[in-house]
């Protein structure tokens, strides 16, 4: 698209305030629009729509039930999330050589 006297610059934003601090957004309007009931009957709907083949309704409710791990690999964020308990050094000494070692 050509280039009119009335475009935005290169380097010039459309909306230099931004986006409104503290505006509601779609989620938060949705989740406020959409009672209890009607959240379980658009679920027991979509199981239904599940069970009788559609495949779309079986990819949503797999994906929702089950997600796929980040593209990336684990993210800091998960990582830190994962915690793993150690014995200290004095357990291991007290322990000897029964503890096998994945380096042999």
């Amino acid at each position: 698209m050509a280039r009119t006297a009335g475009s935005w610059q290169p380097g010039q934003s459309g909306n230099p305030k931004g986006r409104v601090r503290g505006g509601e957004t779609v989620v938060e309007a949705l989740r406020a629009a959409l009672t209890l009931e009607a959240r379980t009957a658009i679920a027991e709907r979509v199981v239904s729509m599940a069970m009788a083949g559609d495949l779309g309704a079986v990819q949503l409710l797999i994906n929702r039930l089950d997600p796929a791990p980040p593209a990336g690999g684990l993210t800091a964020q998960v990582l830190t999330m994962i915690q793993v308990t150690m014995p200290d050094a004095q357990t291991l000494a007290l322990a000897g050589p029964e503890i096998e070692s994945d380096a042999d």
